[in-house]
């Protein structure tokens, strides 16, 4: 990991997303860009001004930071801006289903992290950045198709912190994807045995039918103080309304656990 943008949309969420981009360059000493997206180029010293005002903590610690503001509107310009600061990987704050004046909650922290071409770290008014860092990652093993690059991206971030990986698989989906989710499995063993890095396997009983998975993931987080959930931010190609569903229930968790995205789009 070499550069970190923050996405700074002027709320309170955002001093917690400085608080954690600050913690990880501890880690990794990837440089820090706070980025904003403006619909008003007249106004830019102001902006700037304004952004430069989340930076308090960083500026405490010395930390080397630098400001990017780019202009349209949010969604049609985001993407492009995240790839001029040239950051490897995105933190952006919510304020989770309670926030109902914050634009980036529900379906739009969804929206967000699939339009960006790389892994999102997203982090609510709540969250609480480990003592230990993220020393475990919970990674519920999933159907997707396309699963080595989840596991590739989560292999990157727990280098930096010699994470213990959590293989999280739920009894549902051993039986309804037995074949995709045991060959996802497979893999991912493979390439974190080549990685050197540790794991353990985490198998779920169901507690209840659901044919969604989030509920029973962040529980399992929870009671077992796990720091970070990992997902894909892309959908599978099986039960996708479901699979959206879960995601943002798992992006607005109730107990303001931090999610990081895996993803790396071409």
């Amino acid at each position: 990991m070499k550069k970190i943008a923050v996405l700074i949309d002027f709320t309170q969420t955002c001093y917690k997303s400085v608080e954690f981009a600050q913690k990880v360059y501890e880690k990794s000493g990837a440089e820090i860009v706070l980025l904003h997206v403006s619909d008003d180029p007249e106004k830019e010293e102001e902006i700037v001004e304004q952004v430069k005002s989340y930076a308090n903590l960083l500026e405490e610690n010395n930390t080397p930071y630098t400001t990017l503001i780019d202009y349209g509107k949010f969604f049609s310009t985001v993407e492009m801006a995240v790839a001029k600061s040239g950051a490897d990987m995105v933190i952006v704050g919510t304020h989770g289903k309670s926030g109902l004046k914050q634009n980036l909650f529900g379906s739009n922290i969804l929206k967000l992290v699939q339009l960006l071409r790389v892994s999102t770290l997203v982090v609510q008014d709540n969250s609480v950045y480990p003592e230990n860092g993220f020393d475990r990652i919970l990674f519920p093993v999933a159907p997707n198709l396309d699963f080595d690059l989840k596991t590739r991206k989560v292999s990157d971030l727990a280098k930096i912190y010699s994470s213990k990986i959590c293989l999280y698989t739920l009894e549902d989906h051993m039986t309804g994807f037995s074949v995709e989710v045991q060959n996802n499995l497979k893999k991912t063993k493979a390439i974190l045995d080549e990685e050197g890095l540790s794991y353990e396997q985490c198998m779920d009983e169901s507690e209840e039918f659901s044919v969604g998975f989030a509920r029973q993931t962040i529980s399992f987080a929870n009671k077992n103080d796990i720091p970070l959930i990992s997902i894909l931010s892309n959908l599978a190609k099986v039960n996708t309304y479901y699979g959206k569903v879960d995601k943002e229930n798992i992006l607005l968790n109730k107990h303001a656990i931090p999610v990081f995205c895996a993803n790396d789009l071409e």
